[in-house]
């Protein structure tokens, strides 16, 4: 029986961009500088890797920032999410860059919520939608990473992998959540999927009959009491639909990419 190894490379996450391939992930073998940092390197071919290059390494070596994800924003930017093991709850960081290979390694970020395990995609209305271990809400920024995160309500479990993934046939966002390693059972993989503004289908307007004009909600707002407000009907769904959601049903992994129902 083998030994654990104690400076892996683990937890990677994918990314295209400008005719690269960009493999980002956490590194433990710096341990002199660093518990752990996230690093990312490229490739043209998907054989050959270009040099390590730090993306998150802190000043104090115990910090552990880990399980990066990147998406590109709409504005062209692109957005990482981060955990902060080492910091009390766990937080949840996210970094903004002009390119995928360049991040300010010496700074830690900003906090969206705690917990740790954060994902991050962008929709097709350039929206962002996020979730993490902290909670089973997807949260929704309408401002390339400025203000609010606002939180949006789904009938799934948290995970300690929870990935989103936008399904272009129903225009629906997918959702796949598992525990997490230290349970002490078979692990099991939920999935279900929930409705963020693009699905295929009819929209509707509300059209207020004494003044003629569209309903809308005060700058796109999601939380509970938002301000209604009217305007003249632009020939556009002036709003967000309602959030709808599917009850999760439970699978297992007989093999990777393979779900079964008990």
């Amino acid at each position: 029986m083998g030994s654990a190894n104690p400076t892996p490379i683990w937890e990677p996450y994918l990314l295209v961009a400008n005719n690269r391939l960009i493999v980002y992930y956490s590194d433990e073998r710096d341990k002199a500088n660093h518990d752990q940092k996230i690093v990312h390197q490229t490739s043209t071919n998907g054989v050959n890797w270009g040099p390590v290059v730090e993306d998150v390494a802190m000043a104090d070596r115990a910090l552990r920032p880990g399980m990066p994800v990147v998406t590109r924003m709409a504005n062209g930017q692109y957005l990482m999410v981060f955990e902060m093991v080492g910091q009390s709850n766990t937080p949840n960081n996210y970094k903004i860059s002009a390119t995928p290979e360049s991040w300010n390694a010496a700074s830690g970020g900003t906090t969206i919520d705690y917990g740790g395990s954060p994902f991050v995609f962008t929709l097709p209305n350039g929206r962002l939608a996020y979730n993490s271990y902290g909670s089973g809400d997807i949260r929704i920024n309408t401002g390339n990473g400025a203000g609010a995160w606002t939180p949006v309500r789904t009938t799934m479990p948290r995970g300690y992998s929870r990935m989103l993934q936008y399904v272009r046939g129903t225009g629906r966002v997918l959702i796949l959540s598992v525990e997490g390693f230290w349970v002490d059972a078979r692990n099991s993989v939920y999935y279900g999927d929930v409705e963020l503004g693009n699905s295929a289908g009819a929209y509707y307007k509300l059209i207020y009959r004494r003044s003629g004009k569209a309903m809308d909600v005060y700058q796109a707002n999601l939380q509970d009491g938002a301000q209604p407000v009217q305007w003249a009907d632009n020939g556009r769904c002036p709003s967000r639909p309602v959030e709808r959601h599917r009850r999760p049903r439970p699978a297992v992994a007989t093999r990777p990419g393979v779900l079964t129902h008990p």
